[in-house]
């Protein structure tokens, strides 16, 4: 479960949002709807609801990115995807990356390497479609 508890200081109070089945991992969000990293499941919450929104097949989703155009990136112990309009799909394979969104850019940390991967206009992964297997 996601383990909030209430806070009041100075006027300002902090309830739950949500309780989820298990350890939260990412959380991200742009004021109208947010999305929860728990296990291979990352959970959309809106409206007061949660609901299982994508289930990776092979690992725990460990970090998350939200574009300013709904598009989701996503980052698992060996990879980094993306979750748009179409199909899901991986683009970079790596370890245990790191993501963060920067204005209009897109940072992924490689720890291995120590590395920062910068890619620029990330929202434009939206007109890509995911590839087919062969």
């Amino acid at each position: 479960r996601l383990r909030v508890r209430a806070l009041r200081k100075e006027g300002i109070e902090v309830q739950p949002l949500v309780y989820l089945p298990g350890k939260t991992s990412a959380v991200v969000g742009d004021g109208a709807v947010a999305f929860a990293a728990v296990g291979k499941t990352i959970w959309k919450i809106q409206g007061g609801w949660a609901a299982p929104w994508f289930i990776h097949d092979r690992e725990d989703v460990r970090d998350l990115a939200l574009t300013a155009s709904g598009g989701l990136f996503y980052a698992t112990d060996s990879a980094v995807g993306y979750i748009g309009k179409e199909k899901p799909f991986e683009f970079l394979a790596a370890a245990r990356p790191r993501l963060r969104l920067r204005q209009t850019d897109l940072y992924v940390y490689l720890p291995g390497s120590r590395a920062v991967m910068r890619i620029m206009k990330p929202a434009e992964f939206e007109r890509f479609k995911a590839p087919q297997a062969p």
